[in-house]
């Protein structure tokens, strides 16, 4: 087996400061990749795998960023080398993102997901679309919108990858009410209930909390199953190739809340 099989790739590891994510990262070095360290708040343990596989010979950065945040994302892949274009409709959740900063390889667009920018026309080689950012739409005519949308802006070749709730998953496991306490006592309830037909589930929030922090609201999100996202790719000229119980190393099940596919332009 060629020890150096990952000469001339990049690997990003989250979580890469201590523990196996640390180990995972040290692994990828050895078999050639440079390893960008990823953490959240141990910036010494991740100077400490950096120097470690510095000392063997390997290439590694250290990058801060919560990866349960989409600007954070953004940034860890720029700051990995990559070049990145960020795209999101509410002008106020771009400027949190670009609060952060941009640059020559990080840039932000508003823009609508049905109707992606002219000049991206088979211009990236990923697309990344995370954390139910999907089915939000009224029409789910628009959805097919989105997916041929994204297949327009990958390059022949190109990878999407689609990352959000799973239908067989959320059923499997649906709770219709449930309810929790913050640290500042806040009492958070959430009652559900699901439309099979449609398939959108809506999701009916309260809050009461000391003084007048007390509110409501309501969201619907169309859940799909893994069978109808990968025809819809197909439909766009997306193969899925691989199907991931969201971002963890096993495969999808019927028991999934979350998905992450992995699809592939033709």
């Amino acid at each position: 087996m060629d020890s150096k099989r990952l000469a001339g790739k990049v690997a990003v590891v989250t979580g890469a400061s201590k523990g196996i994510g640390a180990g995972i990262a040290k692994q990828l070095a050895a078999e050639g990749a440079a390893v960008v360290v990823n953490y959240a708040a141990s910036k010494e343990g991740a100077d400490q795998v950096v120097n470690e596989i510095a000392g063997r010979g390997g290439k590694a950065i250290a990058v801060q960023g919560d990866v349960a945040k989409t600007e954070d994302i953004a940034h860890l892949f720029a700051e990995a080398g990559y070049n990145v274009d960020g795209l999101d409709y509410s002008e106020h959740l771009l400027k949190i993102a670009r609060r952060r900063g941009t640059g020559s390889t990080l840039r932000y667009t508003r823009g609508d997901m049905r109707k992606l920018p002219g000049k991206w026309s088979s211009r990236f080689d990923a697309v990344l679309n995370l954390f139910t950012s999907f089915g939000f739409f009224a029409d789910p005519s628009d959805d097919a919108r989105v997916i041929a949308q994204f297949a327009r802006v990958l390059k022949p070749g190109g990878v999407l990858i689609w990352h959000g709730g799973s239908r067989d998953g959320v059923m499997a496991k649906f709770l219709s009410r449930d309810w929790w306490q913050t640290s500042d006592k806040t009492m958070i309830a959430h009652e559900r209930s699901f439309d099979p037909l449609s398939g959108v589930l809506t999701i009916d929030s309260s809050w009461t909390g000391t003084g007048r922090r007390s509110g409501k609201r309501t969201h619907r999100i169309r859940l799909y199953t893994a069978t109808r996202l990968a025809e819809m790719c197909n439909d766009a000229g997306l193969i899925v190739e691989e199907a991931w119980d969201g971002f963890n190393d096993r495969a999808l099940s019927r028991t999934s809340g979350e998905m992450l596919l992995k699809a592939r332009k033709s």
